[in-house]
């Protein structure tokens, strides 16, 4: 058996709620079972999303187009991208804000040290938009 360590949360109390109410109507009890069906639904949890941080984001439509439009690039400049994000998606600078942040956070674009004059060049994670992009076909 392994070491069981303690974890004091704050849940919504309605989601609490109703866990325990899952686990009364499974095991007829609490004592001894909420710890062992907590631990349950977290391994459930991280089996499906901790495969990396680019596949725990479930994309609207929106980043599926932006997406596909890159997986056939391997670099970007940063007026490339933003005309894209305008044409595609407004051109509020939040807008494009969003777009570019999940395009970096998530390691789809990578700066790269070159400049096009002023201008940023970005490198495409071709693995990274590939792999997603079938994970997501094979759904």
């Amino acid at each position: 058996m392994k070491r069981k360590v303690k974890a004091c949360i704050l849940v919504d109390e309605d989601v609490w709620i109703e866990f325990k109410k899952y686990v009364l109507s499974k095991h007829r009890k609490l004592y001894g079972y909420v710890g062992y069906e907590l631990s349950e639904a977290i391994k459930r949890y991280l089996e499906n999303f901790s495969d990396s941080k680019v596949e725990k984001m479930n994309p609207r439509p929106k980043h599926f187009k932006l997406l596909v439009w890159l997986a056939e690039r391997d670099k970007v400049t940063h007026s490339e991208l933003k005309e894209f994000i305008n044409i595609n998606f407004g051109v509020d600078p939040r807008t494009e804000r969003k777009y570019f942040n999940y395009l970096t956070e998530f390691g789809y674009l990578i700066p790269s040290e070159a400049e096009h004059g002023d201008e940023q060049i970005f490198k495409v994670n071709s693995e990274a938009v590939k792999k997603f992009l079938e994970k997501l076909n094979s759904k």
